[in-house]
């Protein structure tokens, strides 16, 4: 597997510190987005994903600032490089620290990775029987995409034997995220979900647009296991889950379900948000050929900076449309 230890460079094995904060301490950023391989090859997003992973750099004061041309090019070179025949490929960006000795003020440098990697359905089943984790979770850092924010996920998903996903409540009892997942609920025409303990997705973020198109309400709130019961809908949305049904919870020993009302909402936004993600709608994907030179490629010639002339309106659009400065 080829990737990309940083941007425009490409090897086959990684050489990082055994000092790097990110491999003792978990100081790292990261960003999960698809490449989809329709009737042309694509990244859904990417300029989202990259503006999130900034916020995060920003907030976590890396002092580095991403080149967003230059990721994707890298992203789209790495693919053609590994020649992948999937129909979606998950992309990993990480930003990460590399330090050249021990110590937590040690500063080091910061890079940014792209590992790419073939991936089917994440989770096949339509309705999903979820685990309520009993670790109330309340991170500092819970609106970023911080590598350290997933030990709890990771833990819980050990526990979750039989389940197909875990969802975590905050101190106050209301259910505020999955293992990776928002956690949107459906109540009387009125969509929901947690603000303050959760990350704002992005797929979240194209569920809302949905959702409003549809004639729907969208409020910051929350419901606690209890609650479910009164809710019509609870769904989780992610990049790598896409949209799908919570069908019940189990919260100490007791089955709960929502009352699975409302199923054709909740079709017309699964439907919407395939069509504009597997149906590769232009606004809202950058086209490998838009970027890469094939000729050029083929005589090892790379170009890290060749953009499409869409490319600065459509982020420009994109981001005043669904930019994570209207969901903090």
């Amino acid at each position: 597997m080829i990737f990309s230890p940083d941007l425009g460079k490409f090897a086959e094995t990684l050489i990082l510190s055994p000092f790097s904060h990110s491999l003792n301490y978990a100081d790292a950023i990261f960003e999960g987005m698809s490449i989809v391989v329709g009737k042309r090859i694509s990244i859904f997003h990417p300029e989202l994903n990259y503006e999130r992973m900034q916020y995060g750099a920003d907030f976590m004061k890396y002092g580095y600032k991403i080149n967003i041309v230059r990721a994707i090019n890298t992203v789209f070179y790495l693919y053609l490089m590994n020649n992948y025949q999937s129909k979606r490929v998950y992309v990993r960006p990480l930003l990460y620290r590399d330090n050249d000795s021990v110590g937590l003020r040690n500063s080091g440098s910061t890079k940014l990775m792209h590992v790419l990697m073939p991936m089917g359905e994440y989770i096949a089943k339509e309705e999903l029987s979820v685990l309520v984790s009993e670790i109330p979770r309340e991170l500092p850092f819970a609106r970023i995409k911080a590598s350290s924010n997933y030990q709890l996920s990771l833990y819980a998903l050990r526990e979750a034997n039989g389940y197909d996903e875990v969802i975590f409540m905050n101190s106050k009892g209301k259910l505020i995220e999955g293992s990776g997942e928002n956690v949107v609920f459906l109540k009387d025409n009125t969509i929901y979900t947690d603000r303050d303990n959760s990350l704002p997705g992005i797929t979240l973020r194209f569920v809302v647009k949905i959702a409003k198109e549809l004639g729907l309400d969208f409020k910051y709130g929350s419901f606690g296991p209890e609650e479910i019961r009164d809710v019509d809908l609870v769904m989780f949305t992610g990049n790598a889950i896409g949209v799908k049904i919570v069908k019940n919870l189990s919260w100490r020993g007791n089955l709960i379900s929502p009352k699975m009302q409302s199923l054709d909402i909740y079709h017309k936004i699964r439907d919407r948000y395939n069509e504009i993600f597997m149906g590769q709608d232009e606004q809202y994907h950058m086209f490998l050929d838009e970027f890469i030179d094939i000729d050029a490629y083929n005589s090892n010639r790379i170009d890290l900076d060749r953009k499409p002339e869409r490319f600065d309106r459509v982020v420009k659009e994109n981001i005043e449309e669904l930019g994570i400065a209207k969901f903090l």
